[in-house]
């Protein structure tokens, strides 16, 4: 029900799952960026980690899920917990009618990937999905000019991420792999940049930072070559260390010229000296998606409150997955992939 005119309506209660790094950001938008949302519920196994966030934010904490998502005060849910989890807790809130924002990727396998997707589409639940590089101010302006004809036929497509440093072991361990991690927010970007889709992909893989990621039948150091469906090439480099800090850049280039997001200096101060110029840059990926955290957030809750689907869909989860596990794939086999399509669903025919 709407509230009467001249009157302000009740704050947004999302319930965020998850205290770690992510979501202790999620939680700090929710509660102090986006104006007239409130977290009532923190979720988190680990109790000192979970009672702290909570009593930031003013919210409570508890470690079961269930009890924060079946809240009838719960409005929304944001899930910020790890990869192997979400699927469960995006059904968890379907069951509830409970809007959802889950952090990329919805699952490491693409069967509970597809029933997750399946299961909020069934109930008719929004799902919006966290690749939050598509709110970048610098991507979507690179975006609009590539749909204004700025390229003309796209051609060529290049695209780069790299940690300052890889992440511990364990985390590595569990993490589904470099593709699937790190490679699929690039696989995100040149689909959104282009509008094209990816429908081949042959990679290759070492371990050049570290042979303890080799022994887990990971890589440190990626390149993927990507074809896709307009006949267009691309190229995606990852790679788990850069000791000058975060970099991400993309390049689409095509038969009217070329569109370019570069990187991003933490200032815009330059040293001139007779050693050269030198400029600083951003070292960590919170930093350089600051904004991009907070404006997926905000494009959640304005959803929510004007009744209109997600932009970024549970289908763009799935076709990001699909490119890294046919990545990942090729990485082991040494062949090149072909990307799965999403299935027809059953009784729908060809």
């Amino acid at each position: 029900m709407s509230p009467a005119p001249g009157t302000r309506p009740a704050p947004l209660a999302v319930a965020v799952l998850g205290a770690g790094r992510i979501g202790r950001k999620h939680a700090e938008t929710l509660a102090h960026r986006v104006e007239n949302c409130r977290v009532p519920w923190i979720v988190e196994p680990l109790e000192d980690v979970g009672r702290a966030c909570a009593a930031d934010f003013g919210a409570k904490w508890t470690p079961d899920p269930a009890r924060a998502i079946a809240d009838p005060a719960v409005d929304a849910v944001l899930i910020a917990t790890p990869t192997n989890t979400h699927a469960d807790l995006i059904e968890l809130a379907v069951s509830y009618g409970k809007p959802i924002l889950c952090e990329k990727p919805i699952d490491l396998t693409m069967e509970r990937t597809l029933a997750a997707i399946g299961a909020a589409e069934k109930a008719g639940v929004p799902l919006q999905i966290g690749f939050q590089r598509r709110y970048d101010p610098s991507y979507v302006r690179a975006r609009t000019m590539i749909e204004e004809g700025a390229v003309g036929n796209v051609e060529l497509v290049t695209a780069t991420s790299r940690d300052p440093q890889p992440a511990p072991l364990s985390y590595l361990a569990v993490s589904g792999g470099i593709f699937r991690d790190c490679s699929i927010h690039d696989f995100d970007l040149v689909r959104y940049l282009t509008g094209h889709e990816v429908v081949e992909v042959f990679a290759y893989g070492a371990a050049l930072v570290d042979p303890a990621i080799g022994e887990m039948g990971d890589a440190d150091t990626v390149v993927a070559s990507l074809r896709f469906d307009n006949g267009a090439l691309g190229v995606v480099t990852s790679s788990r260390r850069a000791v000058y800090g975060y970099d991400v850049s993309t390049e689409v280039f095509g038969s009217g010229g070329k569109v370019v997001v570069g990187e991003a200096p933490e200032t815009l101060v330059r040293r001139y000296g007779k050693d050269g110029v030198t400029h600083d840059n951003m070292y960590w990926f919170l930093q350089r998606f600051e904004a991009s955290y907070i404006l997926e957030v905000e494009d959640f809750v304005a959803c929510l409150r004007e009744g209109r689907a997600p932009r970024v869909t549970g289908e763009d989860g799935r076709a990001a997955l699909a490119i890294a596990e046919a990545a990942t794939q090729s990485f082991k086999e040494s062949r090149p992939i072909a990307v799965a399509k999403r299935p027809l669903p059953a009784g729908t025919g060809q």
